[in-house]
């Protein structure tokens, strides 16, 4: 009998294994983010917010005039959401 156990640790991922089958992980990543967020208005638009907000905001420092970055994300996705959904 074989028995199949999961290994212990963040250490024990094999990023080549997930370097290999990137494109599966990120359709499962998209699908899982489309059911999510199928039902809201402006769903996409939070997740966007989030990810503009982390990446802009904390990492590339964009400035925002003194305006909270995301509240700055927020007033240039909601027109741009209005716009898509036409």
């Amino acid at each position: 009998m074989i028995r199949i156990q999961p290994t212990e640790g963040i250490l024990s991922i094999n990023l080549r294994e997930l370097w290999n089958y990137r494109e599966l992980l990120y359709f499962l990543t998209w699908r899982d983010i489309k059911v999510r967020y199928k039902q809201t208005a402006i769903g996409v638009a939070w997740a966007l917010m989030v990810v503009f907000t982390l990446f802009f905001g904390r990492l590339a420092k964009i400035p925002s005039e003194g305006i909270p970055y995301p509240v700055f994300a927020l007033a240039g996705l909601l027109p741009w959401q209005l716009f898509l959904a036409l």
